[in-house]
């Protein structure tokens, strides 16, 4: 008794000849999933999730026909129950004159895409339709491949309430198992280069400083070795400066309901994503409402009424929390008492933890959408259908 939704009609699974590949959401998604993508990937024959980067909030590009354009747009038309969804970022890197390529994509990564808005555990089931005759009915923009999606109704019967919910961590970065140098390694070695004639880092608050502040006259030989052997001990754990044990939620809640004239579901769902990098997360809300009423049992209306509030922290171009724990010498301290900011790259003062805290991406998003499906038995064989759908987006990025 399955059928596929190809946008024009359903056809019996068995009789269906088009390349496209059915799943159900229940059988695709599991705990901690926030995002539709999580729930495709390895699931879907030749579709392939492209990701450019691993922070949190991030949304990988889906090619479902592989990769048709260079320049144009490759990525695959989305629908639901019925209605295309259009990109919160509808434009390409050839539009703009002011504007770098790496910071579009960066707004294009973590704005979201066309249907970010959408709660994955409000998802019946997902069809993706592949070759030309699956997908005539889109037109040219469907040579990507079209991904149609079917959201809940409610069931007929008492009241039913539903809850789901989890919580989960993860362990920050470690260190110890990356063998870096210790202070005293550190300044060994820096010792040693010096006494060669090799030249090194003169960053404030490093060996190199010392060096610099000892021939410039600032300091005596005295200061210069007390100070050498407080280097020595001084092994800052960037990793547990800039890492963290995170803590990271998920909760959906949903009722549904009615009778064998009317029927409705509404569903809440909240999500709170942090990554082990302190400065990255995500905090989602969304919103669902669907009612579905038959009259004179020939004439069934359905009107879905959908929104989501989408914010995402990232960090800045060139603010690399991992290389930075990781090339970092360890000499260096973090805090004097307060945070303690030092010369970077001949240039500037700097210090990390400010540079997270005054600095990074921003992007908001908000989602409103409507639809309203109606259908009408006349005869046996003739059915005339109406779909109407709206819907609103407001994004925004600040770098």
């Amino acid at each position: 008794d399955e059928v596929v939704v190809t946008g024009y009609q359903n056809i019996d699974k068995r009789h269906l000849t088009s390349a496209v590949s059915s799943v159900k959401a229940s059988d695709v998604l599991t705990p901690g999933m926030t995002s539709i993508d999580q729930a495709l990937e390895g699931r879907i024959p030749e579709l392939v999730l492209m990701s450019n980067s691993g922070e949190v909030g991030a949304t990988p590009r889906i090619r479902v026909r592989g990769t048709s354009t260079i320049m144009g747009n490759a990525d695959p038309v989305w629908v639901v129950d019925g209605i295309i969804q259009e990109d919160n970022v509808p434009f390409e890197m050839n539009q703009f004159t002011t504007i770098d390529q790496e910071n579009l994509d960066m707004m294009k990564d973590f704005i979201g895409g066309a249907i970010s808005w959408l709660n994955p555990n409000d998802i019946e089931d997902i069809t993706v339709l592949k070759d030309a005759s699956a997908t005539a009915i889109y037109g040219v923009k469907a040579a990507n491949g079209v991904i149609v999606i079917t959201t809940k109704k409610g069931e007929s019967g008492r009241l039913t309430l539903n809850y789901s919910g989890n919580f989960s961590t993860s362990v920050r970065m470690n260190y110890k198992k990356l063998e870096l140098m210790n202070s005293k390694q550190r300044v060994d070695l820096s010792r040693e280069a010096y006494l060669r004639g090799a030249r090194i880092p003169t960053e404030t608050g490093g060996y190199g400083g010392l060096v610099l502040a000892y021939e410039r006259g600032e300091i005596n030989g005295e200061q210069f070795n007390s100070a050498a052997k407080k280097l020595e001990t001084m092994n800052t754990d960037w990793f547990d400066i800039l890492y963290r044990t995170p803590f990271s939620q998920n909760h959906n809640i949903s009722f549904s309901g009615g009778n064998e004239n009317s029927t409705y579901r509404a569903s809440f769902g909240f999500s709170d994503q942090q990554n082990t990098a302190r400065g990255n997360g995500q905090t989602s809300y969304s919103a669902n409402l669907n009612v579905t009423s038959t009259f004179w049992k020939q004439l069934t209306i359905s009107t879905s009424l959908s929104g989501g509030y989408t914010e995402t922290t990232a960090f800045a171009e060139g603010v690399d929390p991992f290389g930075y724990a990781f090339r970092t010498s360890r000499v260096i301290p973090c805090y004097d008492g307060e945070e303690l900011f030092y010369y970077k790259d001949g240039g500037y003062n700097y210090n990390i933890l400010n540079e997270l805290a005054n600095s990074g991406n921003e992007n908001t998003t908000s989602n409103l959408n409507i639809d309203v499906n109606a259908r009408w038995i006349i005869t046996e064989n003739l059915t005339l259908s109406l779909l109407l759908g709206g819907a609103t987006s407001t994004s925004s990025a600040r770098m």
